[in-house]
């Protein structure tokens, strides 16, 4: 390895130099263990970024990585690793940008069950079973109360006591997202 850029010193090697070299070694050495999910797959990097002078251009493309609580991400999970597909993202961002995510779509806004889940206060696997495991509508499971723990609602997010299921006169099949029609 050159070290001629100051990053990679055999003892002392920066967050971006790291970075570099597993990024490399994921999408071109099939003895990486997580070549399966990279090269495997198809990911490759620029030729720009490879090779002897590859790690001065990926740092001058990208710059320094903000601060310890970013890693690289690829914006386009099936897009390779090149200037137009990279940068530095939080730990949330890239939680949200992964492949197996579970979109919802509500009021033409689509997002993550977990940014859901943040934006209406409640937890995103609750959000996912009133929808895949319940059936109920996207409305419904965004909008419907938080059981919390110990409160009046059950684990389905209904209220415990018969007498409060009707909301606002809308009636219990339709909370639940069961059609009436």
């Amino acid at each position: 390895m050159n070290y001629k850029h100051g990053h990679g010193s055999k003892m002392n090697r920066s967050r971006e130099y790291r970075a570099w070299e597993s990024m490399i070694r994921r999408c071109n050495n099939p003895n990486d263990h997580h070549f399966c999910y990279y090269g495997g797959r198809g990911i490759t990097v620029c030729p720009e970024w490879q090779g002897t002078d590859g790690f001065v251009q990926f740092l001058s493309d990208l710059g320094r990585c903000p601060s310890t609580n970013y890693t690289l991400e690829r914006q386009r999970n099936s897009g390779g690793y090149s200037p137009n597909n990279c940068c530095w993202a939080t730990c949330i961002e890239q939680a949200n940008n992964k492949r197996n995510n579970f979109l919802i779509t509500y009021n033409g806004k689509t997002m993550t069950a977990a940014m859901w889940g943040r934006e209406v206060g409640t937890s995103s696997s609750l959000i996912r079973q009133r929808i895949v495991r319940y059936g109920w509508d996207v409305e419904a499971a965004l909008t419907y109360p938080n059981p919390g723990r110990g409160g009046h609602l059950d684990h389905f997010g209904l209220p415990r006591h018969p007498s409060r299921r009707v909301v606002a006169g809308a009636e219990e099949s339709s909370i639940r997202g069961i059609s009436n029609s």
